[in-house]
Parts: structure tokens; sequence; C-alpha cells
């Protein structure tokens, strides 16, 4: 059983052209008032507002490079890197 990352925890992400995206670990990223701003937001629109809070704008590029699939793949990793699952 994979042990939980600690709060300090970096994830790292490396594309399928060799680069590393280098992020936080999500959960634990932002404060509670970023959470409550978005609350009503969709998940989409929460987990976007999310990654440009805390990405700069080189991490930016680099994740919207990915294409669609891997994209999916980035942020699954980045998800379960922190303890958080995806429903089905």
């Amino acid at each position: 059983m994979p042990t939980k990352p600690t709060t300090d925890d970096q994830f790292e992400y490396t594309t399928k052209a060799g680069k590393t995206i280098t992020l936080p670990r999500f959960q634990g990223c932002v404060n509670a008032g970023v959470i409550r701003r978005i609350r009503y937001q969709s998940e989409g629109q929460q987990f976007f507002t999310i990654l440009e809070k805390v990405a700069d704008d080189d991490t930016l590029e680099l994740i919207d490079e990915l294409s669609g699939d891997e994209f999916t793949d980035f942020r699954k990793a980045w998800y379960e890197h922190s303890g958080i699952s995806l429903g089905e």
C-alpha cells in the first residue's frame, strides 16, 4: 500500500516528450478561501482555477502541450499522488 504523501511533497509528471512538470501536492495546495470561492464551480472549473493558482507560466505552457489523453493521465496522477480517488 502506498504511503500517503506529506504536505510538503512535490508531484512530478514526466511527459511523453520527456519534460518534467512539477507541482505541489494537490490536496492542501490551496487555502480555505480559494476553496470557498470556487465551491459553486464545476469540477473542471475548480481544477483549472487551482492549477492556474499553483503553476507558474512555464509549467502551464508544458501542461498546455499535453494531448487530451496525456492530460487525463496527468490529472489522474496528480490526484492520486495526493490520495484523492476519482470516481469511475
